[in-house]
């Protein structure tokens, strides 16, 4: 069995992050213990598929902001089949 590479034309966000691998610490723990984040390239970016149930369990977090919270929260209602891709860059 072989494995194609096609390459990209177009990712197309939302105009505004959902969190930032910086700044959002308890987001970031959660997500780093859960394997998430192994995902990523060295430099932290690419794309990760993180299941709706992590971020519903991310939701309760003690540290998260109200607006990563709010977000986080929007991806959930936005996904259709139980994950949520994230283009990390």
């Amino acid at each position: 069995m072989s494995i194609k590479a096609y390459r990209v034309k177009e990712i197309i966000t939302k105009n505004s992050d959902s969190f930032n691998l910086y700044y959002d610490e308890a987001l970031v723990d959660f997500l780093q213990g859960g394997g998430w984040l192994g995902q990523l390239n060295i430099d932290g970016c690419g794309l990760i598929d993180i299941s709706v149930e992590a971020l519903q369990e991310a939701l309760v977090l003690e540290g998260l902001s109200s607006a990563t919270a709010e977000a986080l929260k929007q991806d959930i209602e936005f996904s259709d089949n139980g994950w949520v891709r994230y283009y990390c860059y």
